[in-house]
């Protein structure tokens, strides 16, 4: 199931209990620190939207952990293809740890994905 999720509906986010459940755990991961030096609340949306559209999707934890790696480089231009080896395997680490984090969510988030898919198909309709 392909989801766009559109700006404009933004306010629309919070009422979705994959967000409510996703949001929270990527603003305490804070990947790159910029809420912890005073960015914007949504500072980091985009990576809660995809997450969202990856878990209306099969996923584990490796693959998980690959394509953050690409989504974060390729949407903030941050990555370990710039970085010293040892400081790339730390980044990795680091991403994997979230990605075990999702794991251990996913029996809540795949509730909250089903219901999402019924919301969608009952507004299809």
């Amino acid at each position: 199931m392909m989801v766009q999720w559109c700006e404009n509906e933004k306010v629309t986010w919070g009422s979705n209990g994959l967000y409510r459940c996703i949001k929270p755990l990527v603003d305490e991961w804070d990947p790159l620190g910029l809420l912890a030096l005073g960015a914007p609340d949504d500072e980091y949306d985009c990576l809660t939207l995809y997450l969202m559209e990856r878990c209306l999707e099969d996923w584990n934890r490796s693959q998980l952990t690959h394509d953050l790696c690409s989504f974060i480089e390729g949407h903030f231009g941050i990555g370990p293809c710039m970085m010293k080896r040892e400081r790339a395997q730390l980044w990795h680490e680091h991403i994997d740890q979230f990605s075990y984090v999702l794991c251990t969510h996913r029996e809540t988030l795949e509730l909250e994905v089903h219901k999402f898919i019924e919301v969608c198909r009952t507004k299809a309709n």
